[in-house]
């Protein structure tokens, strides 16, 4: 019988190398994507809301240890890996956006 595309693998399944290795590169760099976007919009929203940058850069750094495990084993364990590079890299790259764009406004005084 032939695999549908909607196959999952078992957990007993081993993958190939080539699955292996993507999944270690989307869980590296992937939540390092994700969680710099995340701390940088923290970051802004933290001083936007009067708090001292070092202060919200050390709030933002403590979250972000944690997170960045929390989303590297999460890569390993999700069923689809395009959803994990969706997940982590659109929206790191998104809210890295978002925070530039709102950091400039802050320093044009708007």
């Amino acid at each position: 019988m032939s695999e549908s595309p909607l196959h999952y693998r078992s957990a007993a399944e081993p993958l190939r190398r080539s699955a292996l290795a993507a999944r270690v590169f989307v869980s590296l760099f992937g939540s390092y994507t994700f969680v710099w976007g995340a701390s940088s919009l923290l970051i802004v929203a933290q001083v936007a809301g009067g708090i001292a940058w070092d202060e919200a850069w050390m709030v933002a750094m403590l979250v972000a240890f944690p997170g960045f495990l929390a989303l590297f084993l999460w890569a390993y364990i999700a069923r689809s890996l395009l959803r994990v590079c969706l997940c982590l890299f659109g929206v790191g790259a998104a809210s890295t956006a978002l925070a530039a764009h709102w950091q400039l406004r802050l320093l044009a005084g708007g």
